[in-house]
């Protein structure tokens, strides 16, 4: 949505940086989401009552729990994706920019 937003506004650098911010995000979905048949990471709940793993019970109701790890590889090669192209596009057009600032008018 904030890419949308983004290119709506014609900033074009901003995109890049949101797909390095989304990146981040997924590699820590990926890290919960590996998690979900092992459940090691220690959660937290609001209401101080016991904490349900959200992957857990998702890949548990989807009968996809002994998947969590490829869920887990998935999610960070998405992030992994994201992160290059963001760093890509945001390089190339910083690149394109000092290339125009030398060029005579």
């Amino acid at each position: 949505m904030v890419a949308y937003l983004f290119y709506r506004q014609r900033d074009f650098f901003a995109i890049a940086i949101a797909a390095c911010w989304l990146s981040t995000n997924f590699f820590g979905v990926a890290t919960y989401a590996a998690d979900a048949l092992t459940q090691q990471l220690p959660l937290v709940s609001p209401g101080g009552a016991d904490p349900e793993h959200d992957w857990g019970y998702l890949l548990t109701r989807w009968n996809k729990l002994s998947k969590a790890r490829q869920f887990g590889q998935a999610f960070r090669a998405v992030a992994s994706f994201s992160m290059l192209a963001g760093l890509a596009g945001g390089g190339w057009l910083l690149w394109r920019m000092r290339r125009l600032a030398r060029t005579p008018s």
